[in-house]
This record gives C-alpha cells, structure tokens and sequence, in this order.
C-alpha cells in the first residue's frame, strides 16, 4: 500500500511527500491473513463519489487519510504536479 501525504510547505503551497509503503505482515502462521500496525484516528468517514464529481480546488479541513478502495482519482497540487492514486493507494 503506497502511502502518499499531501502538506503546505513553507511556500504557503501544496506538495507531494512519498512516504513508502505501510509495512504489511501476517497476523497467522499458516499465511493468508495480513496486517499493518495500528493508526490513531479521532473520527472515521465514508465517502462514495462517482466517476463525474469533480471536487475545486480547496484546503482539507482537518488531517485526513483517503484510502482509495475501488478506481482511481488524480490529484493535482499548486506547482502543476499530478499523482493517479488507485485501489489500495493511501494519501
């Protein structure tokens, strides 16, 4: 899982930070059930947004994780940069 963080640098601008992978390790001898340590979260939201939503251009209101579960969205930051996050992808 490619985790991804999105930050205001000193520039008042947004950038992209690859952090690497979050490390995923069997929770079961005999294979087949995997895990990742735990994060911390203060309150958790779904959100479903079809292929057409287009969402402006905006400051997230709190620190966020968006793990992409199913399809694929772009995001573009301030500097013109792009990255696709897919399925399994966390930003």
């Amino acid at each position: 899982m490619k985790l991804t963080r999105l930050y205001t640098g000193n520039d008042n601008h947004s950038h992209f930070e690859d952090l690497g992978e979050i490390e995923i390790f069997s929770s079961n001898p005999d294979g087949g059930a995997f895990i990742s340590k735990s994060f911390a979260v203060k309150e958790f939201i779904y959100a479903e947004h079809s292929e057409k939503y287009n969402f402006q251009w905006h400051v997230a209101p709190r620190h966020e994780y968006v793990v992409v579960l199913d399809g694929a969205f772009k995001i573009t930051v301030n500097d013109g940069k792009s990255k696709i996050l897919k399925n399994g992808d966390i930003l």
